[in-house]
């Protein structure tokens, strides 16, 4: 990730859902962070299929982190997240989220969701896209 880690969450969809509609529904989800913040949202995935979850280690650029946590106090991230079941907690360093999240469970990187809040980012001139 090029920026800086400020959020880990799970996402927990109905067991045994198709895989392709429970990522469309993260995806959402994480445009909905993006808009709601103001902030271009980079976030690495991890799926695991049957008991259908997605854990989430979201990051801003580092000129963006103090909007987006000013933003985040009022973000409802359960509103964000139709099925309700949800961990959505600050970033905290030291307990092997990388290993856990990208090693135990099939890792994805979706790239940068983009909240077109800036000029060059509407003009479609986004540097993070």
């Amino acid at each position: 990730m090029d920026g800086r880690e400020v959020i880990f969450a799970t996402c927990t969809d109905v067991n045994h859902r198709a895989l392709d509609k429970t990522l469309d529904e993260v995806k959402a989800f994480v445009r909905k962070l993006a808009e709601f913040t103001k902030c271009h949202v980079e976030s690495e995935w991890g799926v695991e299929e049957g008991n259908t979850h997605v854990h989430l280690i979201i990051a801003v650029p580092e000129d963006e982190v103090e909007r987006f946590h000013r933003r985040v106090k009022k973000f409802r991230a359960w509103k964000a997240w139709r099925f309700k079941t949800l961990d959505f907690q600050p970033w905290s360093n030291g307990h092997g989220t990388y290993g856990y999240v990208l090693k135990k469970h099939m890792p994805l990187f979706p790239g940068v969701e983009c909240p077109r809040y800036y000029r060059r980012c509407r003009s479609g001139a986004c540097e993070h896209s």
